[in-house]
């Protein structure tokens, strides 16, 4: 087994070392902001942190010694605020747009160490690995991107947006790793799709859950920081790496982990894909998790090659996760579609499924 170089406690980094500055473009809503507490939890203060964003999200946060925050929109002309100074590290957690990346990185080009992008398994053309169920190599066929796609607004062509970004960062002779993680779970989840299951399980004695052989392949926050933390110092790489970090696992699986974590006797009726399709049930949307068939899982061995983080299995993740879900009260931002109603499935229909399924 490798070495832990990372504890999820309490993050200790040893050795030789010295102050670095490092500039994270966004860190204020999962990824930057749980590394962010990573780093200023280590015993060793070896980051000079600073922050680049529009200071809009969770304005709040992180107001402490340790983090140097400067506010602008990196796709205005507020990006020459990062440009008058030399960074050991880069990492960008917030490219939406790679035509303003594009620019950027011609302007840094020597003055930054490395260039840490935060990219995603989107960037995949899943349709060719469909009927394959294969594990998918960091070099499987990408989707191709056209001009007007990366100029379109929103998220409707995020995956051909963020091949485009890749591409402008790796045509450039900057030093730079790639990472692609899939749904990133745990702390301060935005999207929180576990909060459907765990709601449900603590609710009723029998849930529906989708029929088939889908695949759950996710990635866990606490796994991907340490992985950042390490790519910081990283002297040998190979470029992109996919980042999932447990075994593939079905979705009947899942939530029996669930279950037993919640200590909950829930008896699980699966409903066939075409049946959920035909009563208008959207993958992910209304059955977080749930792809209809496909599966997108990833292979990792790249990864493991050349990092040395131990990632726990799934279902200490899970039962950490499960956790912050109880603790988060507060924290409604990752609940609230889900309790209003816009996402998940109502639990009358859900009840009419299964009692039609029953029959």
């Amino acid at each position: 087994m490798p070495k832990t170089i990372f504890n999820r406690e309490k993050p200790h980094l040893t050795g030789n070392w010295t102050m670095k500055k490092l500039l994270i473009l966004g860190g204020s809503q999962q990824i930057g902001r749980r590394l962010i507490e990573h780093l200023l939890a280590t015993a060793d203060q070896r980051y000079q942190i600073h922050t680049f964003n529009r200071g809009q999200t969770n304005p709040d946060l992180l107001k402490r010694d340790g983090v140097k925050k400067i506010i602008g929109d990196r796709n205005t002309d507020d990006i020459e605020k990062i440009l008058n100074r030399d960074w050991d590290v880069i990492l960008d957690c917030s490219c939406y747009d790679p035509i303003p990346l594009k620019k950027l990185l011609s302007k840094i080009k020597g003055r930054v160490g490395r260039y840490v992008f935060i990219s995603t398994i989107s960037v995949y053309d899943y349709q060719k690995n469909i009927k394959l169920n294969g594990l998918i190599p960091e070099g499987f066929k990408l989707l191709d991107f056209t001009e007007a796609q990366i100029r379109e607004e929103g998220y409707k062509c995020y995956g051909e947006k963020k091949v485009a970004a890749e591409k402008y960062l790796l045509d450039t002779d900057i030093d730079s790793i790639i990472f692609r993680p899939h749904f990133i779970y745990g702390r301060y989840d935005w999207q929180n799709l576990d909060y459907y299951w765990i709601n449900r399980i603590q609710q009723y004695q029998e849930i529906l859950v989708p029929g088939g052989k889908d695949l759950i392949h996710r990635t866990y926050i606490e796994d991907l920081v340490a992985c950042l933390m390490e790519s910081f110092d990283l002297t040998q790489h190979q470029g992109i790496y996919n980042i999932a970090t447990h075994q593939p696992l079905s979705i009947n699986d899942y939530v029996e982990q669930l279950a037993q974590i919640l200590d909950k006797k829930v008896t699980f009726t699966s409903v066939n894909s075409e049946k959920l399709l035909a009563h208008g049930v959207r993958p992910i949307l209304d059955l977080p998790l749930w792809s209809n068939g496909s599966h997108f899982i990833f292979s990792t061995k790249r990864l493991a090659t050349d990092f040395t983080s131990h990632f726990p299995g799934h279902y200490q993740s899970l039962e950490d996760t499960v956790k912050w879900n109880q603790e988060i009260e507060h924290w409604t931002h990752g609940k609230s579609k889900w309790e209003a109603g816009r996402l998940g499935l109502s639990r009358e229909k859900e009840t009419e499924m299964l009692r039609s399924t029953s029959k």
